[in-house]
């Protein structure tokens, strides 16, 4: 297994998480979202990543693009920053280009995020995940098993 994030190992069992923020990977409605936010782009991205699925991530890029705002990548990162509390999105399957979790600045999300993502079987090499194989495909079924 390769290097992974430089935190510290922990126990990833019961871990709970962080006040403030869900697991992520509920069950979301567009009506639920369109009643947690008025700004549309907003509820374009935040129905993209409700549909990432489980052990499989997306790029910035790749949501704003699937969203219908292509080259606005950074638009998707304040979004996710302020999403509603309560609105229970899988907002650990989003990454950056390279294929590595973001760090935060002011707060240790990113380890939370790289706890969560590992969690749903996602490896990291070097602190990366290999794109080509877990990058989520939405015209693509996924084979079971």
């Amino acid at each position: 297994m390769g290097q992974r994030s430089p935190r510290a190992e922990e126990s990833s069992q019961g871990a709970a998480a962080p006040a403030g923020r869900s697991r992520g990977g509920g069950r979301v409605t567009a009506a639920q979202i369109r009643g947690r936010t008025a700004n549309p782009m907003r509820r374009a991205i935040y129905r993209i990543v409700a549909r990432i699925p489980y052990g499989q991530v997306a790029t910035y890029g790749q949501v704003a693009t699937l969203a219908g705002y292509p080259g606005r990548a950074r638009q998707v990162g304040y979004a996710l920053a302020g999403m509603p509390e309560d609105l229970d999105l899988p907002w650990h399957r989003v990454i950056n280009a390279q294929g590595k979790v973001s760090p935060r600045t002011h707060c240790l999300w990113h380890e939370f995020q790289y706890e969560l993502l590992e969690r749903e079987g996602i490896v990291f090499e070097d602190n990366r995940i290999d794109l080509a194989r877990y990058r989520w495909d939405p015209t693509r079924r996924r084979s079971p098993g």
